[in-house]
């Protein structure tokens, strides 16, 4: 998995958000972590943190996908209910 994010592109967001879309449509009631959500959704297929995590910001405030932080601290994504 890429963690670089100097050459992203509108176009590598846009697809990675299609690409996340995709798989909740198939997986409605999943929900990960950036890093998880690129391992095992995207299947390491080289899209970077940076960009899977533009796709995660703008899928949120369009309001498709909620982001809550659990005890841990750490941040998960899921589809946000009604955008099925």
């Amino acid at each position: 998995m890429k963690t670089g994010g100097d050459n992203v592109t509108a176009g590598d967001v846009d697809k990675t958000a299609r690409e996340i879309m995709d798989y909740l449509s198939l997986n409605p009631t999943a929900s990960d972590t950036v890093q998880g959500i690129v391992r095992w959704w995207l299947r390491g297929d080289g899209t970077s943190l940076a960009v899977a995590q533009r796709a995660l910001d703008h899928l949120t405030k369009t309001g498709k996908m909620v982001a809550y932080e659990r005890a841990s601290g750490e941040v998960y994504y899921a589809l946000q209910r009604g955008s099925e």
